[in-house]
């Protein structure tokens, strides 16, 4: 569990945030056990997805631009396009409003593009197009 600033406890994983939930819902009972297993993995498979993502990714132009890019920023966009979570998922995981989301991402995209094209303008020699 992590704070925030009134001091009150929040969720610091997306599990965190939905485990208790399931174990308390109503009419569970034995099922609780394979359910909160079943979220462990979900959860697991698609951070080993991400994993063998990045890798691919490792020495493209974009995940040196991803890597320049402000913590918050490189966050949202990895959690929303190469995790492939929804905006609802990514402010749990990152423990912000769907809002924040939104302007993070909107942020990092301009970043990028302006990023990469100063790549590419860099990238060809003088007299071409």
């Amino acid at each position: 569990m992590t704070y925030n600033r009134a001091r009150t406890a929040r969720p610091a994983t997306v599990t965190e945030a939905i485990v208790p939930a399931v174990l308390t819902a109503p009419g569970l009972g034995r099922h609780a056990d394979w359910v909160v297993t079943e979220l462990y993995s979900l959860h697991y498979r698609a951070l080993v997805r991400l994993a063998v993502l990045l890798v691919r990714l490792e020495e493209s132009a974009v995940v040196a631009a991803l890597r320049r890019l402000p913590g918050r920023q490189r966050e949202a966009i990895v959690l929303r396009y190469y995790a492939d979570f929804s905006e609802a998922e990514t402010a749990a995981a990152m423990g912000i409003s769907c809002g924040a989301v939104k302007s993070h991402t909107a942020r990092a995209i301009a970043a990028l593009r302006a990023d990469l094209e100063q790549q590419a303008g860099a990238g060809s020699s003088p007299g071409t197009t």
